[in-house]
């Protein structure tokens, strides 16, 4: 008997570790996001530029993220443009602003994540316009 009270107190304590274990796990799963980005137009140098898109997760829109938005160039590193945004009921956002801009370069939309949903980003270029063909 005094054999079998210790080893039902060392089972009981592997069932609790065990369960305090795959209850962690379950909190701490994040979902996968997914976050798009237009942005119109799509050439540097304009006065105003609309940026939309939408943040989801297993098909459907996350409401209330909030959205920030970064400029991109290769070698110079990311710098904040754009006012942050939430995205609506249905996960879709929106806004309008300059990106005072003049080299090519990448608009990126950033969701942080919480304690349910990855972290997500897009990426959009902003190209030069074509010039025209000089005719000589």
């Amino acid at each position: 008997m005094a054999i079998v009270t210790p080893i039902a107190v060392a089972g009981i304590l592997i069932l609790l570790v065990l369960a305090a274990i795959s209850l962690t796990s379950h909190v701490l799963a994040q979902k996968p996001t997914q976050l798009t980005i237009v942005v119109s137009p799509h050439i540097v140098g304009e006065s105003s530029y609309q940026v939309t898109g939408r943040l989801t997760s297993e098909g459907q829109g996350l409401g209330g993220a909030t959205i920030d938005f970064t400029w991109g160039q290769p070698g110079l590193g990311d710098t904040k443009i754009l006012s942050p945004t939430q995205t609506s009921s249905n996960g879709f956002y929106g806004v309008t602003g300059s990106i005072p801009y003049t080299l090519a370069g990448n608009v990126i939309a950033h969701y942080a994540g919480d304690s349910e949903h990855m972290p997500a980003q897009s990426e959009a270029s902003l190209v030069h316009p074509t010039l025209p063909a000089h005719i000589g």
